[in-house]
């Protein structure tokens, strides 16, 4: 129980798709640090697509295939429905090729159903679904985004409860304006 005497909320991160190697995925790592920071029960990752992959460019390669990407729609539609709440991070640059048409109909997919089991937000990084493994280099000091705080901090600070149709393919990411944190040192 929370100090509120909330139960503690299960979070479904719908991410891209699994890293290569998920034993050292930063992505896995950033969302722990989120569930302790924010004193979440747990967050479970589903993906758009289950097809591990390096980065973007091979996944654009192997995933050009509809079949890859309904195979999924099985543990997204039970995150989404089991989950009391959900955060996107499958990233804001679309895949290339092939692949690219049926990311946007995945993305679809996900948000129509998400609506249909009472989600109208969702948490995204600076309202939008930014990847995970991004997350560090978004807040990091050389943006300027956030002065101070550590980068679980900031990441903390950026995160919103944002409408579902700001994850829609097309929708530009939001602007951010620098954020100073309460007893941080611009200088520092």
């Amino acid at each position: 129980m929370s100090p509120f005497g909330v139960p503690p909320l299960t979070v479904g991160a719908i991410l891209l798709n699994p890293s290569a190697d998920p034993q050292g995925s930063v992505s896995v790592a950033m969302l722990r640090a989120l569930r302790d920071h924010r004193g979440w029960a747990a967050v479970p990752v589903v993906n758009l697509v289950n097809t591990p992959s390096r980065d973007s460019r091979e996944l654009s390669q192997l995933a050009g295939d509809s079949r890859v990407w309904e195979a999924a729609r099985g543990p997204l539609e039970q995150a989404i429905r089991d989950c009391d709440e959900l955060l996107l991070g499958w990233g804001v640059s679309p895949l290339a090729g092939a692949a690219r048409p049926h990311q946007r109909a995945q993305v679809r997919w996900v948000l129509n159903h998400a609506r249909a089991h009472g989600h109208t937000r969702a948490w995204m990084l600076a309202g939008a679904p930014r990847h995970p493994s991004r997350w560090r280099q978004f807040v990091g000091p050389q943006r300027g985004l956030i002065v101070g705080g550590s980068t679980i901090d900031r990441i903390d600070q950026l995160l919103t409860y944002t409408r579902l149709n700001h994850a829609e393919p097309g929708i530009g990411t939001s602007l951010v304006r620098p954020i100073m944190l309460a007893g941080s040192n611009p200088g520092e």
